[in-house]
């Protein structure tokens, strides 16, 4: 019996926990009261609404909170006469509007509560703030309002249409878009204005829209006067005045198409440039790895050359190794004009032969050419073609010009085609950045290929401006080249008539006038030592000489030569091997390549160079890599700090008269 009384209290205070929870949540304030008028219960927020400070709502007196809520009433009277006559008539409900001094307005709600016998016990009083709800409302409307300003100034049409495609509503860009009024269009169904392709779709797609709340797709809407309009479409599913309806955002992507359809374009010539773009690094790290067997293959044609001098009977043998020295000469002509063509742009700006750089890109192009029948006529008048530019930028130049011959005489379509290449000096003429009294170098390449139209001519300066097909142009060579010559003074003018040919004409001021190149087209001053053509048999010598490289073939070429000269010589395999041979006795000469196994030269030679013994010795780099490859950075700055520490630096692959003209004059000798 006692478990069944202390169940019976635990479900009683859940219950009244319960009920708690409920008054407090509530959205009114609530005030309890039993039979006899007192307070015995209020929510919190009854307390806030009527401003009931924290020690009147602890205290037992009622009469003091009833005063302090009298004394907010504009009319006290009818406040106090209502609660009496609901308490002499206890059975009877009531709802009335209470206004207050500061304004407010509370409806007053009062009911009876009753047992479960139907006895009174007390009355409940429900109070809400209308100035909540008034707000409430406001706000409703407000958000109404925004909709129908957002609705009616969108920039997308927006339809909104029942499940069959009955129209409800659309937005005056919807109206303006397609060509029909307001009233026109409601009624019509989105299968009205839609493509016929499209509007046997439009049920197939509601489906989707209902199954999945969502749909976005694009479409073809058709204007009264028959324009089609394509169009992505946004749909979702909604309620709209109590019924499901779809809600249809439509954007006009006329513009978004044109530009994909140009972007496809683009990026189909983009891609080919990307091609070419990568075939000019493979050309820079080929050209590199070039260099080591090249120097070989010239290093042990010299050498067999130099004995086979000494028998009278060998000039048939003498005269195939001319040739293969002519080839030799011819792959080292390119690898080093790939080099610099393939150089990163990095606006290294500085003198430059134009002439040099004419020969140099006619040598990578002159046997590809020919074997489209195609003919070069050399007539390079200028006395002086030195200007400052970046070399590489400026063989681009000429390499996009003849390009551009070779592919105007392939379309022409007929053999026997001839690009003329010149050059001459004349006074200033004003044209580009030039003044009328400095120096210009004119450069002309002319072609008798199909010609221009007067039309293209207009736009064959424009960017990805092409007359080729996808893929095998870019349209972007013309507009680089233009943009290059602009940037250094200069100016580029085309004569073009269709079925004659075409003659462009580079004009570029002359800023170096006094300036003097080496053999090699470098400035005087140069850190690297010129070749020196004459015979190195003269270069004879004493001293040892200690060489370095992890290639048995270039140490065997290496030592040929300078044993020829009269030098002694140690060989090293690599800089670890090249520094336990230093600390042993002291070289008049120590020449190294930079990247070999367990110690590279710049190492060795930073080492060497510690030692005191070591002051006086000479030090030769000899590298496959020059400044301006598009190497790794930590191998560049290998590179750079190797040519640093050396006294003199030889590219692979080099001659033995370049060997001998470098150490003649590290070590003071005449040749």
């Amino acid at each position: 019996m006692r478990e069944k009384k202390s169940e019976t209290n635990f479900y009683n205070k859940k219950k009244m926990s319960i009920l708690e929870a409920q008054m407090e949540t509530a959205i009114d304030g609530i005030l309890v009261v039993d039979e006899k008028m007192q307070f015995i219960f209020y929510n919190t927020l009854f307390l806030k609404m009527w401003n009931v400070p924290p020690e009147f709502s602890t205290t037992t007196d009622d009469s003091i909170l009833l005063k302090h809520i009298l004394s907010q009433q504009k009319n006290p009277q009818d406040f106090i006469s209502k609660v009496e006559y609901l308490y002499e008539h206890k059975e009877e409900r009531s709802v009335d509007e209470l206004y207050l001094k500061d304004g407010r307005c509370f409806e007053r709600y009062s009911a009876p509560l009753l047992d479960s016998h139907g006895h009174y016990l007390g009355r409940i009083w429900y109070f809400r703030d209308l100035n909540e709800r008034q707000r409430f409302v406001e706000a409703l409307r407000e958000i109404d309002q925004r909709y129908r300003v957002l609705f009616e100034n969108s920039g997308d049409a927006i339809f909104i249409h029942d499940l069959q495609g009955k129209m409800f509503d659309v937005n005056p860009i919807a109206c303006e878009r397609l060509g029909y009024s307001r009233e026109e269009l409601l009624q019509m169904t989105p299968r009205d204005f839609n493509a016929p392709e499209h509007a046997s779709k439009v049920s197939a797609r509601i489906k989707i829209l209902i199954e999945q709340k969502h749909n976005l797709f694009e479409t073809c809407h058709v204007h009264r006067d028959g324009t089609i309009i394509p169009t992505e479409i946004n749909s979702r599913l909604i309620e709209y005045q109590g019924h499901a309806a779809i809600l249809s955002t439509a954007r006009d992507i006329s513009f978004r198409k044109q530009v994909e359809k140009e972007k496809m374009e683009m990026q189909a010539q983009l891609f080919h440039s990307s091609k070419l773009a990568s075939v000019g690094m493979l050309a820079s790290g080929v050209a590199h790895e070039i260099n080591n067997p090249l120097a070989i293959i010239k290093g042990n044609t010299s050498i067999v050359m130099e004995l086979l001098q000494e028998r009278k009977d060998a000039s048939d043998e003498l005269e195939l190794l001319v040739r293969q020295n002519r080839a030799i000469d011819r792959i080292e002509a390119i690898v080093k004009g790939l080099r610099i063509f393939a150089r990163s742009d990095n606006d290294s700006t500085g003198i430059v032969d134009i002439h040099k750089s004419i020969q140099d890109t006619l040598a990578l192009v002159e046997n590809i050419f020919a074997k489209e029948d195609i003919t070069f006529l050399l007539d390079l008048k200028s006395s002086s073609a030195v200007i400052i530019a970046d070399v590489g930028k400026l063989q681009q130049v000429i390499m996009n010009m003849l390009t551009n011959a070779k592919d105007a005489i392939k379309e022409r379509g007929e053999g026997g085609g001839i690009i003329q290449v010149g050059t001459i000096d004349r006074k200033g003429s004003g044209g580009g950045d030039a003044n009328a009294s400095e120096q210009e170098i004119v450069i002309t390449i002319s072609d008798n290929g199909i010609g221009m139209s007067e039309e293209q001519l207009k736009k064959i300066f424009d960017p990805f401006y092409t007359t080729k097909e996808i893929g095998k142009g870019t349209g972007l060579g013309l507009s680089i080249s233009n943009s290059i010559i602009t940037s250094i003074g200069g100016k580029i003018t085309v004569w073009s008539e269709k079925g004659k040919g075409s003659i462009f004409t580079i004009i570029l001021p002359k800023k170096c006038k006094s300036s003097k190149l080496n053999e090699r087209g470098e400035s005087v001053g140069s850190s690297t030592i010129a070749s020196n053509n004459k015979s190195a048999e003269k270069v004879q010598c004493r001293g040892r000489v200690l060489i370095v490289d992890d290639e048995d073939d270039i140490r065997k070429i290496l030592r040929f030569y300078l044993q020829s000269m009269g030098l002694e010589v140690v060989e090293a395999v690599d800089g670890m091997d090249a520094f336990t041979r230093i600390k042993q006795e002291v070289f008049l000469l120590v020449i190294s390549d930079i990247k070999m196994p367990r110690m590279g030269g710049e190492v060795l030679f930073a080492l060497a160079k510690e030692l005191p013994e070591y002051q006086k010795s000479k030090f030769i780099a000899i590298t496959g890599c020059v400044a301006g490859d598009d190497l790794d950075e930590k191998l560049e700055a290998r590179c750079e700090r190797f040519r640093t520490l050396a006294d003199a630096c030889m590219v692979k692959p080099f001659s033995k008269e370049v060997l001998a003209a470098t150490v003649s004059q590290l070590l003071g000798l005449e040749l």
